[in-house]
């Protein structure tokens, strides 16, 4: 969104605002609004083999780019319900609910294009599946097609997203100490 390029007010529509870090206020309204993050959440499904399945995106940003499957937290839902939803959204994929673990957080940014973009923190969680699981999976809504990537392959997969390549690093961390 940037904040600190807005040169109105968003409330009465004055031109008398100042902005300090991540906050803008008027003194003709005395309002103010802070640029707040939008929370995200993906998930890596992996299997005992150590593959995980990635989505090649069917829409910009960042079209024809693989990420981990995930999306936008609605209004009202917990991470948990927010990714199972996704799962189902986007792979026609039932998790159990009380298999998804939290695996760390990272901010992002996502373009908006003309200069606009959001900042989001995505909250990314992991789960694991048989090969049997994926071969149920499909790719649906905003996917164009879905593959499993194992470790080694990753370096020649283009990602969408910082957080995904952070997310591997810590999966692959904690699948390399459990062997």
């Amino acid at each position: 969104m940037n904040i600190l390029k807005w040169k109105y007010c968003p409330f009465c529509g004055s031109q008398d605002i100042t902005h300090r870090a991540n906050y803008l206020s008027c003194t003709k309204c005395d309002r103010g609004m802070y640029e707040n993050v939008s929370a995200t959440c993906s998930i890596a499904l992996y299997t005992q083999e150590g593959q995980v399945v990635f989505c090649e995106r069917a829409r910009e940003p960042h079209k024809g780019k693989y990420d981990l499957p995930g999306g936008y937290v609605d209004p009202d839902e917990s991470g948990v319900q927010c990714i199972a939803r996704e799962i189902k959204e986007e792979l026609d994929f039932d998790l159990i609910i009380d298999d998804i673990k939290l695996q760390m957080t990272a901010p992002e940014v996502s373009p908006l294009g003309h200069d606009l973009y959001t900042q989001f923190l995505d909250l990314n969680f992991i789960y694991q599946i048989s090969q049997e699981d994926f071969k149920k999976m499909k790719a649906l809504d905003d996917v164009a097609s879905i593959r499993l990537v194992s470790f080694d392959e990753l370096k020649t997969v283009e990602l969408a997203w910082e957080h995904d390549k952070l997310a591997m690093q810590m999966l692959q961390s904690q699948l390399d100490g459990k062997r």
